[in-house]
């Protein structure tokens, strides 16, 4: 069987080496680089720095998602494969996917993408019709599959700890934060620094990379105000 060299695009650690460990062991593929996020690969691509026949790519990602990464490469002449995967099941993925000219859509799972891969290299249609899709959907709703996809930070910090987050990216200060947010100066000092603790970060320039890197601020958003940089919001317990 051929060995594709392929590129994986995932922002999980964890979920990107398993992939490329089990890839490697397979003998399916040689993997020939690895990217974080989509803008990254993008940037690659551009600069003509890859050969590859196949690319993996995460579906759910900070900064450039696998579905707008998409968009963007349906767009170009390309000469390589393309495979979407995720934890969950996503009806509207498949549609959308569709529409921009791919349909190798599979689970991230070893048995799933080898054998998804498998398809690929023998171009061989890989789902007859949406109905195929049914056991893999059954798996998101009863194991909570859709739950992978998502960071870390969505399920370890608090709407209040996001707030802080996004006034330390918008360059305002321990006091400063306080005030819009009806703490004591002493308070946001304090969980400033269980939140860096918390993300094993070293700093708050380490948090606002941090906070750039996982989607929670754009560029855009530093610079737009808000209703509560203009009134201070209920004092409740963080």
């Amino acid at each position: 069987m051929e060995t594709l060299k392929t590129v994986i695009v995932d922002d999980n650690p964890f979920d990107l080496l398993s992939i490329q460990d089990e890839l490697t062991t397979s003998g399916i593929c040689n993997v020939v680089d690895v990217f974080l996020n989509g803008a990254d690969f993008l940037q690659a691509l551009q600069e003509n720095k890859l050969e590859f026949s196949l690319l993996i790519i995460d579906y759910r990602m900070p900064i450039l998602s696998g579905i707008d990464t998409l968009k963007i490469i349906s767009t170009l002449k390309m000469n390589f494969k393309v495979l979407l995967v995720s934890h969950g099941y996503y009806k509207s993925i498949f549609h959308e996917i569709q529409l921009l000219g791919f349909r190798n859509y599979c689970r991230k799972e070893p048995n799933s993408y080898i054998n998804a891969i498998s398809k690929i290299i023998s171009n061989t249609e890989m789902y007859s019709q949406v109905e195929d899709f049914s056991v893999w959907e059954q798996l998101s709703e009863k194991l909570g599959l859709k739950v992978k996809d998502e960071s870390k930070w969505r399920h370890h910090l608090s709407p209040t700890e996001l707030k802080i987050i996004r006034y330390v990216c918008k360059g305002y200060n321990s006091r400063e934060i306080a005030l819009k947010l009806g703490y004591e100066t002493s308070s946001i000092e304090k969980y400033r620094g269980i939140i860096v603790k918390a993300l094993e970060l070293r700093s708050s320039g380490q948090l606002v990379s941090w906070a750039f890197a996982q989607g929670i601020v754009t560029p855009t958003s530093v610079f737009m105000e808000s209703p509560e940089d203009y009134m201070p919001l209920p004092k409740r317990m963080l």
